[in-house]
């Protein structure tokens, strides 16, 4: 539709519910980050008109990680922090100053307070890679415990009711009673196991849309790929 490039300002928007709405192929040109580009990857992020207070969302921040992660398997984008313009990495629009490079404006974009979330949380996810962030909390320990515990007292609840009807039954329901037991048995060693059990977040590719912008470059050679999170 756009050929090699559009007027387009970025690749990717991601809403406050973590939603990826991607607008342009990774593979052609759009025009958020000035002299980048030719190269870059923009993400934006809805942040409803104050980003300088407004922090990203949890789930905008899973799909930030997860547009990070997919560039990276793409287009070979390195997950470090972008060291300068015209380098690979993961930035954000102000990255090099405003005016700069990416930007012939003056301004906060992404926002103070998720600049702040770039450095403290998000960067430091991104380059421990998706494996370690695949690894159950506490909170995800806790969950799938609660609910191993609530099935295995359903359960007891089926096998102790059926105790009476089994006395005067013939062998279906002592079978029906045994298939529960060890239904029940299996709950338990499924609780021991929990600390192995990792459970699949994101699928997909990265890009961000309010103050958030991913440059991930894809660089004519020799130049390198540049992401950028206004």
């Amino acid at each position: 539709m756009f050929r090699d490039r559009s007027n387009l300002e970025s690749h990717f928007i991601v809403t406050q519910a973590g939603e990826i709405w991607q607008l342009v192929d990774t593979t052609r040109q759009a025009d958020a980050n000035l002299d980048a580009n030719a190269f870059a990857i923009s993400v934006e992020t809805e942040d409803r008109g104050d980003p300088d207070s407004q922090p990203w969302t949890a789930a905008q921040l899973d799909s930030l990680a997860w547009i990070a992660w997919r560039v990276n398997r793409l287009h070979a984008v390195p997950l470090r922090r972008c060291p300068a313009w015209d380098s690979a990495g993961i930035g954000f629009h102000t990255l090099f100053g405003s005016p700069s490079h990416w930007t012939p404006v003056a301004k906060s974009c992404p926002g103070r307070v998720r600049i702040r979330q770039f450095d403290e949380v998000l960067l430091p996810r991104i380059v421990a890679g998706e494996e370690a962030s695949m690894a159950l909390s506490d909170a995800d320990k806790q969950w799938i415990a609660s609910r191993l515990e609530e099935s295995e007292r359903r359960v007891a609840r089926y096998v102790d009711h059926g105790d009476a009807a089994i006395a005067g039954s013939g062998n279906h329901h002592v079978r029906v009673r045994e298939d529960l037991a060890q239904l029940s048995a299996q709950v338990r060693d499924l609780k021991a196991v929990v600390d192995g059990i990792a459970l699949g977040r994101l699928e997909g590719d990265l890009d961000v849309v309010g103050q958030f912008h991913v440059e991930a470059a894809v660089p004519p050679p020799p130049a390198e790929t540049v992401t950028e999170l206004p």
